[in-house]
């Protein structure tokens, strides 16, 4: 997220070497999907009937493709790491992206019945990835209408097209609604805010909850939801190594002096999380012969486009 005191979303579109050339790791995340062209392909969709006892499962590499579905009757549970973690029911809407690896099962009820819509999404003709967990949403009318209208339209691609843009535009619409106008994170966004003016000051994890009203436990998983799946401390070094990044790439201070001023213990503690997180030395950073030198990470908020290095996460973990 771009480090500013206004709040923003972060919107992750990788670059290599120049902002002309799209890399194949376009990202972003739900509440962002209507303000770009991003297209829906390879699109498959239709209802679906389990049984008592019927599992599906995702392993390895995951998901291939993204999907949404929608429960109509009955219910099924919904297992990560052989951990149950949640249950969906007639009326749920659910998204889980590429990649997600997990088991769901069909145990609490004779049969289970919904539509499912299986996609890809392009942005300029590039794959576009959703940074997301999964999500759930109370379908309404509109959404189930159209759901249906998808579960019959498999065979007309503009038309099943036209249908799950429609769902993704309005889940798009609410996810930003949620996010900039309060709802369930405004209780979050003073907090964030705060990690994003001082990334160099220690989080205190504690505090933050109390000032936001929830218990820890509380605060943690809704901070990861509105971060997109980051702990406060993850977050904060995120932000420490985007920002050490610009620094380093400006050369106006040194390694030592940059270390300090983000609120490193010391200079060899700057050297092994940046190492462990970005794969090189902070000295090699723009060095022809690393394959990431050049990569900039564009990133969206409401006042336009800004651009700093690339960011991964720190080891540190809540």
């Amino acid at each position: 997220m771009y480090m500013a005191a206004k709040f923003s979303v972060r919107f992750n579109i990788f670059y290599r070497k120049s902002f002309s050339d799209w890399s194949d790791n376009m990202r972003g995340d739900l509440s962002r999907i209507s303000h770009f062209d991003i297209n829906a392909e390879d699109i498959s969709a239709g209802r679906l009937i389990w049984k008592r006892g019927s599992v599906d499962r995702f392993t390895g590499k995951g998901r291939s493709r993204n999907l949404l579905y929608l429960m109509l009757s009955g219910s099924r549970n919904y297992y990560i790491n052989g951990k149950f973690e949640f249950s969906l029911h007639d009326g749920d809407l659910i998204f889980i992206p590429s990649g997600a690896c997990y088991s769901s099962k069909v145990e609490d009820c004779d049969t289970a019945e919904g539509i499912y819509v299986d996609f890809n999404l392009t942005l300029g003709g590039k794959p576009f990835y959703l940074d997301e967990s999964f999500r759930r949403f109370t379908a309404d009318r509109v959404q189930k209408e159209r759901f249906m209208r998808l579960a019959e339209s498999s065979g007309v691609r503009l038309l099943a097209k036209a249908e799950l843009m429609y769902i993704l535009s309005d889940i798009s619409a609410k996810e930003e609604n949620l996010r900039f106008e309060g709802g369930e994170f405004s209780r979050i966004r003073k907090a964030a805010l705060g990690i994003e003016r001082h990334p160099e000051r220690p989080v205190d994890v504690g505090a933050l909850a109390r000032e936001c009203c929830l218990s820890e436990t509380g605060f943690r998983e809704l901070f990861r939801r509105y971060t997109g799946g980051l702990a406060p401390v993850e977050y904060r070094n995120r932000l420490r190594l985007e920002r050490a990044d610009e620094l380093l790439l400006s050369g106006t201070l040194s390694v030592a002096e940059i270390a300090s001023l983000l609120g490193f213990y010391d200079t060899a503690h700057f050297y092994r999380t940046y190492k462990r997180v970005r794969g090189r030395t902070p000295k090699q950073i723009g060095d022809p012969e690393d394959g990431r030198s050049g990569e900039t990470v564009l990133f969206v908020n409401e006042n336009g486009l800004h651009v700093s290095g690339g960011a991964e996460d720190d080891e540190s973990r809540e």
